[in-house]
Order: C-alpha cells, then structure tokens, then sequence
C-alpha cells in the first residue's frame, strides 16, 4: 500500500533543501574572495582617487608621481610596486556592493578599498553594524571629501635657471606657499639639463606617509606645467653670426708675446728648442695657413663637464700658423733658418645673451689658448691636432677674416 506520510512530507524536505543550496550560493557568491587574476581598468575609493590598472602591467595611482608596476600571485593575490620601488599587496574581493581591491598594509597613500569602475554611492552601500564597529575601512567621511583644501601647485612657484645651454638646470621655488603647503608637495623635472628654447615638463605631488595623511588634507587642481628655458648663456655650435672681434684681439696679442720670446729665448708657442746650447735667435715670421671649428658631436655631449673641458672641450676654434724663426748655437758658433707649425686653439666658447663671448680651457672667463705643434709640416699639424678628433667632433673648415 502507497504510504502517504512520505507523499506529504516530500515537498517540505525538498523545500528545505532548495532553500539551503540558494543560502549557500549566495555566501559563496557574496562574501567569496575573488579568484580572477584580471583586474586591469580604473578602480576608485571612498575619496574618489583613481587607481588605474592597465593591461601592460603598469599603473598609475591619481596624485601619486609617475607609474607602478603590478603582477598576479595567483587566487585574487596581488603585488603592487609604487614609482621608488616600494611594494605592498592587494587582494581583489566581494561583496554586496560588488568586487574591489584592498591593500594590506595600508601604506604608500592606498588605504581603503577600491571598487571597479565607480564608488558606492550611500544609498547603495551595504554594511551592517558589527562591520561599521569592528572597522575603519567601510567608514566614509564625506568632510574629508569636500573640505579636502585645493591647491594649484604651480600658481605661486618661481622658476631659476642656472649654466649654460645645453646644460641648463632648473631650480623651483615654491617658498610663497605656506610652510604645511611646502612641505607636503614634491617638484620634479622631466630631464636633468635642457637648452634655449627647449620645454621643460614639471610634475608636483603631495607627499603622503602615515605621520601627515596630505591626501586627506589636500588636492591638487593640477600636476603638471611646462617651463620655457630662454636667455641662457650657450655653448656655440657654429660661428655664423658671432662676433669674433675680442677673441681675435686676445690672440693677435697672444702671437705678439709668443714671437718676441724667440729673441734669446728657449720655447715659442709651447715648442722648446731641443739642441743642447742652441736658442731661439728670431722669431721672423707668423702666418695663419687655415682655420677650423669643432664642436662635439650630439652623442658626445653627455660626456662633456667642467672637470675635464681642457680634455674634452665642448667647442674649439683653431687656427694653423707656420712659424718660421732663426736659432743659433752659440757654444758652436751655429745659427741656421728654420720653421714649425702650430695649432692655437680656443675653446669651450660660449656667447652670452647681449651678444659677447667667453672663452677657456681651465674656466668660462680664462680667455686662454692652446698649443698643438708640428716640426713636419702644415698638414701634419691639422691632421694630429685636429682631423684625428672627428670621433668626437663635427668639424669643419671656416674663414673668420
């Protein structure tokens, strides 16, 4: 016979299991950590700061400076490492609101819990009292949001520019601020040194660390301004359009002092008369054969500083003369009719805003030259002197008459 207590509880039994299933879907759905290792799109916090994660392994925290770089160590565990190195994790969850990520610890400016695409709004905001007691992460204080002070960081700053072009070098003053203000904001530069006429990107960002919370404090209207290096001193690259006439004085002098140590002495234009008893008698006669300008080539120029501009020179401006002179021996009673060649350089020229120059191997303001020789003949001395420097210089053969 059919037993009807069975027929009358079947429903029960298979309603309560039907029940018990969808709860446990639902906690697993709702309160599981997330598994998926693609996180990639913009995530943002209680404060609205936007965490950018990209598909290139990169991103980009707003207010923070430059870009991080972050992997998957598998079942929704993350490891992010900020512009300096620093790294910390995160964990992609769930819950009634949908996914977000969490930093532990919360360091490096990341506190809170960040959900895909927007925020949760108050109305939708779903958390209940033991979590509100037992945490700070699901605490939203709107205050901090809308008296968050706003600052443009370049409004007030002032700019210094320093050397000379291509080595110019920018110092940013931003002391008008208040002294908080000062200390919560960084500057930086897009480059160590910048030329004339050459933009210059600055970057500013506030400074966060568990002592002074200024992202809590603070927000910048803007993070970057451009900055236009002009009016600096520069290293020349050419002659065209340079006013030559005081370094041509400087070395029509130089040539005169040099030619009237040949009367008795032992070294012109840095050449020493090597025959033991044997002197200068005369220096006859010097003549300018040919000139050359050498400047460093583009490549060249990042090995180019004041610790070695004697050696490595950024410019040079050489002049070839022969010098013809007569020596005598007088233990011997000799004298004889000879000649060299010489190179008389200047170097590191550099020509300043009202149009005059500067010059020198040992300093900017030295107006010294250089001596290169040759006992063979003209084109030995531009060859060793100069045509052996073409690794590091454009050179090319000019006419400053």
């Amino acid at each position: 016979m059919f037993d009807r207590s069975i027929t009358t509880k079947s429903p029960k039994i298979i309603r309560g299991i039907v029940l018990a299933l969808t709860i446990l879907l639902i906690c697993t759905t709702v309160f599981s950590c997330g598994s998926s290792d693609n996180i990639t799109g913009k995530w943002y916090n209680e404060n609205g700061k936007c965490l950018d994660i990209r598909s290139d392994g990169t991103y980009k925290l707003e207010n923070e400076y430059g870009t991080g770089k972050w992997r998957s160590l598998g079942e929704g565990n993350f490891e992010f490492s900020d512009f300096y190195g620093d790294t910390q994790e995160a964990f992609l969850k769930t819950d009634e609101n949908g996914e977000y990520i969490e930093f532990k610890p919360k360091a490096l400016g990341k506190s809170g819990k960040y959900y895909k695409n927007k925020y949760p709004s108050d109305s939708n905001l779903s958390v209940n009292n033991s979590q509100m007691n037992n945490t700070t992460d699901y605490k939203r204080n709107d205050n901090q949001t809308t008296n968050k002070q706003e600052i443009d960081p370049f409004d007030k700053v002032e700019y210094t520019v320093s050397g000379i072009s291509p080595y110019c070098k920018i110092t940013i003053n931003n002391s008008s601020y208040s002294s908080d203000i000062q200390n919560c904001i960084i500057y930086k530069t897009n480059k160590e040194y910048y030329s004339n006429n050459e933009i210059a990107v600055i970057t500013a960002s506030i400074i966060d660390s568990f002592s002074t919370n200024n992202n809590e404090k603070y927000s910048l209207v803007k993070t970057e301004s451009n900055y236009t290096v002009s009016g600096q001193p520069e290293y020349i690259t050419s002659i065209n359009n340079i006013d030559l006439r005081a370094l041509e004085k400087e070395l029509s002098d130089t040539v005169t002092a040099e030619q009237a140590k040949g009367s008795g002495g032992d070294e012109i234009f840095g050449v020493y008369h090597t025959y033991f008893g044997t002197n200068y008698k005369k220096c006859n006669t010097t003549t300018r054969c040919s000139e050359y300008f050498l400047s460093l080539k583009g490549i060249k120029q990042t090995d180019f500083s004041t610790y070695n501009q004697k050696e490595l020179p950024f410019n040079q401006l050489a002049f070839i003369y022969q010098i013809d002179f007569t020596w005598e021996n007088t233990n011997r009673r000799e004298s004889g009719d000879a000649s060299f060649w010489v190179n008389i350089s200047a170097g590191n020229i550099v020509k300043y805003p009202d149009g005059s120059i500067k010059w020198g191997y040992t300093s900017a303001e030295s107006y010294d030259f250089g001596f290169d020789y040759s006992l063979i003949g003209m084109e030995e001395c531009i060859t060793t002197s100069v045509i052996s420097k073409s690794d590091n210089y454009n050179i090319s053969k000019v006419d400053t008459h």
